[in-house]
């Protein structure tokens, strides 16, 4: 009986062989067979896709700046931002919130040429109106010149970095140059809470410290470019929910140079607060 078993058991091999085909059988004989491997590959790229997607913000920010000088400004204005990949429009998006902080800047255009654990590195331009130093808004009169700006931050450890940017007014109609450099500290509190402190030295060409300041007298002899300002700041920003967010910021600065020599008052204060949505 065992010897005509093993005949039998190959002539109906070779029976489902002929009417499955071949890989058929093999697939029928496999033990594994009906289960297919996925690899881990094979998974979507979140990552990637996060990456190329449009995101808005839409918010209101109070500011007040040169507290201490007959020049003072303070103003109540929306905000409005638009992300897709590495460019920005206008203000922030909610990437990386609570890892940079300071002053809310609002560039008409960014794009972030590099952003790293540790450093990041970008370009970016604004219409800046020249009678009050603002973005252009559509609003606000006078003439306006395009400032482009470079900047730098390299994180030391998880909390020191070390800033840098320069700005230049592509259309030369009299805002100059600036450069500034400075150290910060990032404190992380809980989850949602991020306070930094900052300080920075500012450098400014005679022609933009001529147009930034053009109500105080001209000094003797004219402007000349040197340090304008040393400075610091504090900053706060909270992340409500995973929508909303609240910041808050104050700064001081003292005058130098030539600056010093003809400012009513050698030091001048700043704030800002506001609410931003994100659309996440």
């Amino acid at each position: 009986m065992a010897c005509l078993g093993a005949p039998l058991a190959a002539r109906m091999a070779l029976v489902m062989a002929g009417s499955m085909g071949l890989p058929g059988a093999i697939l029928a004989s496999s033990p594994q067979a009906g289960v297919k491997d996925t690899p881990a590959a094979s998974a979507p790229d979140t990552t990637a896709e996060s990456k190329h997607r449009w995101q808005y913000s839409i918010g209101l920010k109070a500011t007040v700046q040169d507290v201490g000088a007959p020049i003072r400004e303070a103003r109540v204005r929306p905000m409005l931002g638009l992300r897709y990949g590495r460019w920005r429009i206008g203000a922030d998006t909610g990437d990386n919130w609570l890892r940079h902080t300071g002053f809310i800047k609002e560039p008409n255009v960014e794009y972030e040429w590099l952003d790293t654990a540790r450093l990041r590195v970008g370009l970016s331009a604004r219409i800046q109106n020249l009678e009050d130093h603002s973005s252009f808004d559509g609003f606000s009169g006078g003439r306006n010149t395009v400032r482009a700006r470079a900047y730098l931050t390299y994180r030391l450890t998880p909390h020191w970095s070390l800033d840098a940017e320069i700005t230049q007014d592509l259309l030369l109609r009299g805002d100059g140059t600036t450069l500034s450099a400075g150290v910060s500290y990032i404190w992380p509190v809980g989850d949602r809470h991020t306070l930094s402190l900052s300080t920075g030295l500012g450098w400014a060409t005679g022609t933009h410290l001529q147009t930034r300041y053009r109500e105080l007298p001209a000094p003797a002899g004219g402007w000349q470019a040197g340090l304008a300002t040393l400075g610091g700041g504090l900053s706060w920003r909270t992340q409500i929910t995973p929508h909303w967010a609240w910041f808050a910021s104050v700064s001081t600065r003292r005058t130098l140079g030539q600056l010093g020599d003809i400012s009513p008052s050698t030091t001048l204060w700043g704030g800002q607060t506001g609410v931003l949505y994100f659309s996440r």
